[in-house]
């Protein structure tokens, strides 16, 4: 191998890339998981509050003839203006209307099975933008990506605070989902794109720990507020996440792949330091480019041995990563804890499982470089199985002697959600969206990229759309023991499928996936990576 190749593996005692740069640009691009936190935090006090009775026994909300009322209306404010002109364009979403004034939010309530389209139409945006994303990074960049996906976000969250019909709820929760499906492709590959191969995985943990800081976000003002204006408050994330990364670099693998050169270059120097010998790393990326000119994506190549390998491995880890039932627990927190009788209010629950998810993201954000990424998967997939048993025998131990077990086991499912917020942040959380940055070539990063992220809300998707109707039909501890066995399947995944990508190098990790059989030189195989 040249030595220009071995100069980019970084090892203790030799000198290291600056890292002050990456860390800003990383955790930039980051608050883009804290909005998609707060997107997926939104859920659990919204739909608690949008299941209560309505004012005056009133079962019916506004729908499209209040557009042709507010010609009638008098305007108060300019908010009033404003929400009638959202209504008057968004009029075909309602269904019946009460008088001319808009229903205050406490008075406008979903049935069951709309609150299951209502939390599960949010992975169905997640589905569609995920769909696009790869083709969206690829022609406008990774920054430009995260940039335009502002713009569902914005609108979704402003349907949210204006809408009070089912449909412009649904509408709502869908354009904030695209903008989830778009963030975790643009913001993961651009992370992974500009950290150095010492703290790549670390800075790739920084998206989970982000994602958690949002869930805490819309849980402590979901306590304080109404559904309605926490969207507002949910207005301020993407804001942020715009300004910040509208002042970061576009990534040096993106540029010399539009033929800019000279910028690569100069961004580079930028995120390395000015004392980092760039060049090597440069020359990488001019050959990795040169490669996939020449060879273009197609998709029979996701069924070549080098890459399909890493892509079962990776929509395997997002698969599972759903399937354990993280959303099923976020989505639900309110309605887990009210069933099971817990001493402390529910909001105050929810608020202490975000809080302890984000401190265990925060330890993982240390360990996912010195235990490894193999380790904390299997250890995660264990404990969270382990969490999913605990509540299951305490909806059991309710159904065989509920004065009993509420006396003395009302402390066990905040125990077990607890524990198993921990675990999933310190691995299946993080870890799938780092390995998706590190496992794929670079002409077909964004394409698998995007099918891992449609994997992952797809599955999503069925999860949170079954929670009730699951639990209908199993039970309450059947429902949880289900997951249970879930966990034990992504148990035997993780240890028997996944490989280790600590520490190593684009090119180390392209050469653990290379056929036995293949013949090519290891110039060739260093170059497709």
């Amino acid at each position: 191998m040249p030595s220009t190749r071995q100069s980019l593996h970084i090892t203790v005692g030799t000198p290291r890339p600056a890292r002050r740069r990456q860390y800003f640009a990383a955790i930039s691009a980051s608050i883009g998981a804290l909005t998609v936190g707060s997107i997926i935090g939104y859920a659990s006090p919204a739909t608690s509050q949008l299941r209560q009775p309505e004012i005056n026994n009133s079962s019916e909300i506004i729908n499209s003839t209040y557009a042709t009322q507010c010609v009638e209306t008098t305007f108060h404010s300019p908010r009033d203006f404003i929400l009638c002109s959202y209504e008057s364009v968004a009029s075909f979403f309602m269904a019946t209307t009460t008088d001319q004034k808009m229903l205050p939010s406490e008075s406008v309530t979903l049935s069951s099975s709309q609150l299951s389209w209502f939390s599960s139409a949010f992975s169905i945006g997640a589905l569609i933008g995920g769909a696009f994303a790869g083709v969206l990074i690829q022609h406008a960049g990774r920054k430009g990506g995260m940039l335009l996906s502002v713009a569902p976000c914005i609108a979704g969250w402003l349907a949210l605070g204006f809408g009070r019909s089912f449909w412009a709820l649904v509408t709502g929760r869908t354009l904030t989902g695209m903008f989830t499906g778009i963030t975790c492709v643009a913001v993961n590959t651009y992370i992974g794109e500009i950290s150095s191969s010492d703290i790549r995985g670390m800075l790739g943990t920084s998206f989970q720990l982000m994602l958690g800081t949002g869930i805490v976000y819309s849980y402590s003002f979901g306590a304080l507020v109404w559904w309605d204006d926490l969207a507002f408050i949910c207005c301020v994330p993407p804001a942020v996440f715009f300004v910040l990364v509208f002042f970061n670099p576009e990534t040096p693998a993106f540029l010399v792949t539009k033929g800019r050169k000279e910028k690569a270059e100069e961004t580079l120097q930028q995120l390395r330091g000015r004392s980092w010998d760039v060049l090597p790393e440069l020359k990488l990326l001019e050959e990795a480019a040169a490669e996939a000119k020449q060879h273009k994506m197609k998709m029979s190549d996701l069924c070549s041995s080098h890459v399909a390998r890493p892509l079962v491995i990776v929509l395997g880890l997002m698969a599972f990563q759903q399937l354990c039932g993280i959303n099923a627990f976020v989505f639900n927190l309110d309605t887990i804890f009210k069933s099971a009788g817990s001493g402390l209010s529910s909001e105050v629950s929810s608020i202490l499982c975000a809080l302890v998810q984000t401190l265990a993201t925060f330890i993982s954000f240390f360990l996912v470089e010195t235990a490894g990424r193999k380790l904390l998967l299997v250890i995660s997939a264990v404990v969270m199985g382990l969490s999913h048993a605990c509540v299951g025998l305490f909806f059991y131990l309710l159904e065989t002697d509920e004065a009993w077990t509420q006396q003395y086991l009302s402390w066990l499912p905040l125990l077990a959600v607890m524990v198993f917020q921990v675990a999933f942040s310190a691995g299946y959380g993080p870890v799938p969206w780092v390995m998706m940055s590190e496992l794929f070539p670079p002409r077909i990063r964004e394409t698998a990229s995007s099918l891992a992220t449609v994997t992952n809300w797809t599955a999503s998707f069925f999860v949170i759309f079954s929670f009730e109707p699951l639990q209908a039909s199993l039970g309450s501890y059947g429902f949880y023991w289900l997951f249970a066995c879930i966990c034990v399947v992504a148990t035997i995944f993780s240890a028997t499928v996944v490989v280790e990508t600590k520490g190593k190098t684009f090119e180390e990790i392209g050469e653990i996936f290379s056929s036995k059989n293949r013949l090519s030189s290891s110039s060739d195989t260093e170059a497709r990576y």
